[in-house]
């Protein structure tokens, strides 16, 4: 169902407004990916990774669980401001290798695929 232009929800009847909530939800509701470089529009798609980094600068597996090399990470909170940086193994459909210029540093991440 698409509304036409110029309508308010108010124009709406309830299964009009039900039916529009679920299409969005359909399209949102675990199926957001980011593009890639090679420029593909995606939503966002990924899991979210609480990990600590036991030493700093020194490189540490993080299993992500994808299924599917990741196209990188995304730092969302970072216990003790230390940088996360690439590490040098190669990453897999099952773990992106990281490092931390700080040791004891938790950081909540989220892996992009």
């Amino acid at each position: 169902m698409k509304i036409p232009s110029g309508f308010v929800l108010q124009d709406l009847k309830p299964y009009e407004i039900n039916l529009e909530l679920n299409r969005i939800k359909t399209v949102v509701n675990g199926q957001l990916q980011f593009g890639t470089l090679s420029g593909s529009d995606k939503n966002m798609d990924g899991v979210m990774i609480l990990h600590t980094f036991k030493m700093a600068n020194v490189e540490e597996s993080v299993t992500h669980a994808l299924g599917s090399v990741p196209i990188g990470y995304l730092v969302l909170r970072n216990g003790n401001g230390g940088v996360i940086y690439d590490g040098t193994s190669t990453t897999t459909t099952n773990v992106i290798f990281l490092k931390s210029t700080t040791g004891n540093n938790t950081v909540l991440m989220f892996i992009l695929r």
